[in-house]
């Protein structure tokens, strides 16, 4: 005879319409501390809003402030880079923090004894 556990469950039917449901919004488990579910339930209730809602706007904000940060980066990068012509064709090769490239120009430096302007005005 067969214990319970070696019987498959009977297969439960399940509307076409929930199907569809369930492939167009799928569910997903989030485990939060009590503290923090009670802030988000707080929330909820005063900004009348669903568990949706507020993941949406969320990730609005986040994206928004991800599009600042990285517009803010280009714009440094743009204004910061050095640029130096290639040697074969002319055209500039972007130096990037921690490259060969830049590794070399510091020791190009060095050994051409480069310095700071103040340096060069102290007495020995």
């Amino acid at each position: 005879m067969a214990s319970p556990d070696d019987l498959e469950p009977m297969p439960r039917n399940v509307p076409p319409s929930r199907k569809r449901y369930e492939e167009r919004n799928p569910m997903i488990s989030v485990r939060l501390t009590k503290s923090l579910r009670q802030v988000l339930d707080d929330f909820r209730k005063e900004a009348a809003l669903s568990y949706p809602d507020i993941i949406k706007a969320g990730l609005k904000a986040a994206a928004g402030e991800w599009e600042a940060s990285k517009e803010a980066w280009d714009d440094a990068e743009h204004k910061y880079m050095i640029a130096i012509p290639c040697s074969v064709c002319g055209k500039p090769m972007i130096m990037k923090p921690g490259s060969d490239m830049h590794k070399a120009a510091i020791d190009l430096l060095r050994a051409k004894k480069w310095c700071h302007s103040e340096c060069l005005k102290k007495p020995d």
